[in-house]
């Protein structure tokens, strides 16, 4: 069984809380109806899902810069990307933990902030910036207070 593979069985087994944390190779985990030891002792982080929202759906290049700039981090995974040239938006869905997740959203902040020009937008959405919304989700081990959180501080590096 793979890291990965091992990973995604945690949730199954009903472990919760530091249960959950941590197995060895001594454990057996569940997959696909097939029981097997673990290869490797798995550590369970918190995960956090992000949805922001770019007022950039017309330019190609400009999604593409935002998302080479968030592929930089290696604990934060681009889930999906949806741009609409109607609206002129981008919705990107990332997953990850939470203290990469709150770098990498100011880095594209940034980036966001320098390649698109507001002045120049047109677009049939309401838009407050470059970059509208940076909404934070508890997926695993957080709570909605830390997103609180982490979505002010983000705030105040802004």
């Amino acid at each position: 069984m793979t890291h990965s593979t091992a990973w995604a069985a945690i949730p199954k087994m009903g472990m919760a809380g530091d249960e959950r944390r941590r197995l060895t190779g001594l454990d057996r985990v569940t997959y696909n109806g097939r029981t097997q030891r673990c290869r490797e002792v798995i550590t369970l982080r918190p995960l956090v899902e992000c949805v922001p929202n770019f007022s950039e759906g017309r330019r190609p290049e400009v999604i593409q810069a935002i998302a080479d700039m968030l592929r930089q981090y290696p604990q934060v995974r681009i889930l999906d990307v949806e741009s609409d040239a109607d609206h002129n938006r981008s919705v990107f869905t990332l997953a990850g933990d939470p203290e990469a997740m709150a770098s990498a959203m100011f880095d594209a902040i940034r980036t966001a902030s320098q390649l698109i020009d507001l002045n120049l937008h047109q677009g049939a959405h309401p838009r407050i910036g470059a970059t509208d919304v940076v909404p934070f989700v508890p997926l695993r081990d957080m709570e909605m207070a830390q997103c609180v959180a982490l979505a002010r501080d983000l705030g105040q590096r802004v």
